[in-house]
């Protein structure tokens, strides 16, 4: 059986990407979410969350970037910016060692405790650049599931709208591996994210889709080019009014 969810990233990174994510609520492109903690449109996201219970809210968790939640000295923290580092040198930096998975587990716990402070239950989570498939995210988000009761997550990428390298296909493979050990994820995801100019994108994605349920992660918006992209294809497709599905937590689990 072919099921489809298609999940809105970045709710509450401004309030253009709020309305946008409203409006696909609205016309029944999505049925769920992650919100980011601490942005600028946080609240306003919540507020709709809160007032939606019909809807899934997961957290879309971020550990580059962006200002860290967490305040003071910190390993994940660029002491010259003040800013979490830079998706590139996270990368690097813990890979050398250089990143405390303590640091990483008090962002990502305090992210979430924005979320659930405001009484709005969480149901899934994701990673900004999915970061959440990162070594040592998933080590911290292993150790912090039973605290935080986090069980569904995004899985890594395995469907694509180009052609991958092959490493980034070994990676994903192996990452994901190590994921569903902790969590229940998607049996596929797929993101375009500026990686295609092809404006049918997603009509021909679902309409090759493979058995089972595949996540679709799109970025409502249009005041980039790549969030136009993003955003054009499923909301102007009908497909989704044949396949999508009612709720992220309805979905069967592999």
């Amino acid at each position: 059986m072919k099921r489809l969810i298609i999940n809105a990233d970045d709710f509450g990174f401004s309030d253009h990407t709020v309305e946008w994510t409203i409006k696909g609520f609205e016309i029944g492109v999505l049925t769920s979410a992650t919100i980011m903690a601490n942005m600028s449109a946080t609240r306003s996201a919540i507020e709709y969350a809160k007032s939606h219970p019909q809807f899934s809210f997961g957290v879309h968790l971020y550990l580059t970037d962006e200002r860290p939640v967490v305040e003071g000295t910190s390993s994940l923290v660029d002491p010259k910016t003040g800013r979490l580092w830079l998706t590139r040198q996270f990368m690097v930096r813990s890979l050398l060692g250089l990143i405390r998975v303590e640091d990483v587990k008090n962002e990502i716990r305090s992210q979430c405790n924005v979320i659930k402070s405001t009484g709005l239950k969480i149901s899934h989570f994701d990673g900004h650049g999915h970061m959440h498939r990162w070594p040592i995210a998933i080590r911290a988000l292993a150790e912090l599931k039973d605290e935080l009761g986090m069980n569904l997550a995004r899985r890594c990428q395995d469907l694509y709208v180009t052609s991958p390298s092959r490493g980034g296909l070994m990676f994903n493979e192996y990452q994901q591996r190590h994921l569903s050990r902790y969590f229940k994820t998607p049996d596929h995801f797929l993101m375009a994210c500026g990686k295609t100019q092809d404006l049918k994108w997603f009509e021909k994605a679902t309409a090759m889709l493979p058995d089972g349920v595949t996540e679709i992660g799109i970025h409502p918006g249009v005041d980039t080019p790549w969030r136009k992209l993003d955003t054009e294809g499923p909301f102007s497709s009908v497909i989704w009014q044949v396949c999508k599905c009612s709720n992220y937590n309805e979905l069967n689990y592999v």
